[in-house]
Order: C-alpha cells, then structure tokens, then sequence
C-alpha cells in the first residue's frame, strides 16, 4: 500500500534524484512512464524513492503494486503517466537496462531478456497479490535442513533414498551445513503454499538426481518431468563451495516435501527461464487467466489452489 502522506513535493525530489544518480537496471518500468518536463520516468521507482522523503525509507518493490495504484496515485497529485511505447522523449538520466527484454547494449542492439530480471519477480509478485490478496516476500518458517531430523517420519525413507543419491553422485557427504533452511521466496497465507522462483542454477546433474528418486504420492505444484527435462537442458554447475550441486538439490528437496512436513499445499516452482513474466499486466484479467494456466494449472495441485 503507498502511504497517503506522499506528496507532490516529495515526488519532485524523487524525480531530482532521479536525474541526478540515474535509474538502477532493476527498476526501469515496463509498461507506463511518469511524463515530466519532456522526461519520461519509471512510475513505481519514483513512488519508492519519494516515500523515502515522505517518510525515511524507500519503498520495496513489493510492498505496493505498480500499474493502476501507482498510475492513479501519481495522477492524483497531477502528474501524467503515459504508456511505454517508442518516443522522441527522452527518458530521464536513464541507465543501460541489462535485466529486462526491452534494454538496448551499446551498439544499439537489443539484449536479450535475462531469467535475472526483477521486474519478472515484481511481476510474478503482483500476479500472487491479484489472485490471492496477501503474499508474504522471503517467508521464514522452521524448516528443519538434516536427514535424522525426520528418521521418525512416515516419509523418511524417501528422503534418505534423495539424500543418499546425492552423496553417491560426487561423493560429498558433508553438504548439510544448516540447522534450518533459509527463507522461502513466496508464502501464499491462503490456502496455505510456498512458491521458489527458479533460475538457471536450480537446474543441475544433481538437482537431476533428486527429483528422479521423488515418491509417485508426492504432490507437487510443478511438473517434475518438465524439471528434469529443463536439467538435463541446462546442466548448471555451481562449485562454490564444491558441492553447491549437492546442497541447493536437497534444500530444494525439502521445500518440495513440504505438503508432508508441514501439511502444506504443494509448493509451486516457477522457472524464470520459461517465459518473460514482466510482459504480463497483473490489472489486466486476461493476462492474470495467462498466469494461471502457465503457473497454477498443475494436475497435481490441490484444486483450491486453481
């Protein structure tokens, strides 16, 4: 939610500041632009910025959303927001966007989208929000990261036949160097689901390993099938520290167990490679039915997830 004691003195600093230390890469809009003295500027990176003068902080991406919250509170304070589209204004003290489908290398040439662009989270963030309401950012909840943890478990044998699989694939043994794993990239509150957000180094030989040796019962919000097909694609080798491969698979592992470690909904996985998220439009119905069918129509996902 944007604080409504953000005023239009303050979305004049932000725009100075703007002009001033240039527009981060991660932060460059996709779809509309605040218009300012013949300049175009990211709506939703002014909104951050701004509060900071309103109110000691900047704003985090996903803490509001862009598109028609955005749009409506900056017009409301009577500055005009345009649809990005090609233009002889120039965009204000903008910098080279590396992350997104739309940059432009040195030369002129197009760079191509990179699974790394935070606009695609944002957007997938703001996807979650539109279908689901509340949506929880890097959700720490106790999920236990060691095989004996669970040697009372109905579901035990199944991990250590993962855990084991892993340590014979190079024979690291030692890959297990937490007490708990860190926090999950989303948490949907209702029903009740984590989602990871997949880049390149989640497709390894050892990630591979693992999701070949799941039980048939487990319910997952992805299709393992298209996982390992992505890992024998991609082939991603992570050797800082040596069994990187290792650890990431098994902690990756436990997330998917979740439905059974804590009686969960199966978690969703999204590749960040798959599509270009941030060309979706989370105030548009037909592209929020898009995301749908890509991320939530899973034959293994609870129905009430759908």
């Amino acid at each position: 939610m944007i604080p409504d004691n953000i005023k239009k003195d303050h979305v004049f600093m932000a725009i100075k500041e703007i002009d001033e230390n240039g527009i981060p890469a991660s932060r460059n809009s996709t779809k509309f632009q605040l218009s300012y003295n013949n300049r175009l500027y990211p709506p939703k990176y002014v909104l951050s910025l701004a509060n900071k003068y309103a109110n000691g902080k900047e704003l985090q991406p996903w803490e509001f959303s862009g598109g028609v919250e955005t749009n409506n509170f900056l017009e409301k304070l009577g500055f005009k927001i345009v649809s990005k589209a090609p233009s002889k204004i120039k965009t204000g003290s903008e910098k080279d966007n590396k992350d997104c489908h739309v940059a432009r290398s040195k030369g002129g040439m197009k760079n191509k989208h990179n699974h790394r662009c935070s606009e695609c989270k944002n957007t997938i963030i703001d996807m979650f929000r539109a279908i689901f309401g509340n949506v929880k950012i890097e959700h720490k909840m106790e999920i236990k990261a060691r095989l004996e943890d669970y040697i009372h478990e109905s579901y035990y044998k199944d991990l250590a036949a993962i855990y084991n699989a892993l340590k014979n694939y190079r024979g690291n043994e030692s890959f297990v160097r937490s007490k708990f794993l860190k926090s999950s990239d989303l948490y949907i509150p209702q029903p009740g689901f984590v989602v990871e957000l997949d880049e390149s180094q989640h497709f390894s030989e050892a990630r591979k390993i693992s999701l070949t040796h799941y039980p048939k019962g487990l319910k997952t919000g992805f299709n393992v099938n298209k996982w390992i097909e992505q890992c024998e694609k991609i082939m991603s080798k992570d050797n800082n520290p040596h069994d990187r491969d290792e650890q990431r698979a098994w902690y990756d592992t436990l997330r998917d167990f979740l439905p059974l470690i804590k009686g969960l909904q199966p978690t969703v996985r999204i590749s960040l490679l798959d599509y270009t998220w941030c060309e979706l439009d989370p105030n548009k119905e037909e592209d929020v039915e898009l995301f749908k069918s890509l991320v939530l129509n899973i034959d293994t996902v609870d129905e009430q997830i759908r």
